[in-house]
């Protein structure tokens, strides 16, 4: 595994855990959001 193959799959995690968590987030507001509405 070369240098940057590493760069490349530090990018994709680093890219994946911000995409995680945003989702989280927004699934967390939707659910509020819903609870707030009702």
């Amino acid at each position: 595994m070369g240098y940057y193959d590493f760069k490349q799959a530090a990018m994709v995690k680093s890219v994946a855990t911000l995409l995680l968590g945003s989702s989280a987030r927004a699934s967390r507001f939707e659910s509020e959001w819903r609870h707030n509405i009702f």
